[in-house]
């Protein structure tokens, strides 16, 4: 399913949209994890930001890749950040 969140049988909730993928798992629910459908990037939300990071392997060598976050993750990022905001 896309753009709902599912809960497993182990309370472990994901989020599906555009092949990104959000998950929060029930062991660290104060953390939620981003995986992009292309492999050579890594987003990481932390408590300062975004942290975006990727490369691209050009024969020997590598160099950024250039990604773009759709909006809809985003706005489930920030809600996630917002009700652990409230949490506290």
């Amino acid at each position: 399913m896309e753009n709902e969140w599912i809960t497993s049988e182990t309370g472990t909730r994901t989020f599906r949209h555009e092949g990104w993928e959000l998950t929060i798992f029930a062991h660290c629910s104060h953390q939620i994890d981003v995986s992009a459908p292309n492999s050579d990037v890594e987003v990481d939300v932390v408590s300062e930001g975004i942290h975006c990071f990727g490369e691209r392997s050009i024969g020997y060598s590598c160099s950024g890749a250039e990604f773009t976050i759709p909006w809809r993750i985003i706005e489930e990022i920030l809600k996630f950040k917002a009700s652990q905001n409230d949490a506290r």
